[in-house]
């Protein structure tokens, strides 16, 4: 892959070229090995994370990342909310133990990765007993915050990336090459946007381990 970079970047310097790769970790190492094998401008290297947000900031709709102290605060807010409304029975008996926050934090993001929308989780498990619906109703209403209060965690940046991305046929419509290296599967939200970047950049590869 960087040798391929660096092949294009030698007959057009500067062109735009997006690497990437699944964690920081990676970030750091594959940053490292670019430039111990001579260096490269224009090369902007990401998680999909970060890409999210720099395509959001490139299309003009910036929005702050829900940091986890502050998205744990938040679930449990919604859970102590629901308990006093009668709205949690199930899972009243939980709401102090440890851990059972971060579990909810956790299945919200499997949920939001897959792309299931509160609404269609909602409905899909209605009738289904006190279990999933009490999840479901501590989804709508954390998803409904972050909608209020105009913020987003990491798979919400995806969400709206992805919509970004098919509303702005010009984002990312100026990239030379993108590459994508060290995966071994993707979600649907990183399929989305890596399926819309990949129509417009001239060149992509993909690696899987």
């Amino acid at each position: 892959v960087i040798e391929q970079i660096r092949a294009t970047l030698a007959s057009e310097p500067l062109s735009p070229v997006i690497v990437i790769v699944p964690n920081s970790i990676q970030v750091a190492g594959f940053r490292q090995r670019l430039c111990a094998s001579g260096g490269a401008l224009g090369v902007d290297v990401h998680t999909f994370h970060t890409l999210y947000a720099e395509l959001l900031t490139r299309a003009g709709q910036p929005i702050p990342l829900l940091l986890d102290p502050v998205r744990i605060r938040l679930l449990r807010d919604i859970v102590d909310d629901l308990c006093e409304r009668g709205a949690m029975t199930h899972f009243a008996a939980l709401r102090d133990k440890p851990g059972f926050i971060a579990l909810l934090r956790n299945t919200i993001e499997e949920l939001k990765r897959a792309r299931v929308t509160p609404d269609l989780f909602t409905d899909s498990v209605k009738g289904l007993g006190a279990r999933l619906e009490e999840i479901a109703r501590v989804y709508a209403a954390y998803q409904d915050w972050l909608q209020k209060q105009n913020w987003a965690d990491n798979e919400g940046r995806g969400w709206l990336a992805a919509l970004a991305l098919e509303s702005n046929p010009d984002l990312g419509a100026d990239t030379r090459f993108l590459a994508v290296s060290g995966f071994d599967e993707f979600n649907p939200t990183q399929l989305a946007v890596l399926s819309l970047l990949a129509n417009r950049a001239k060149e992509t590869i993909i690696t899987l381990t």
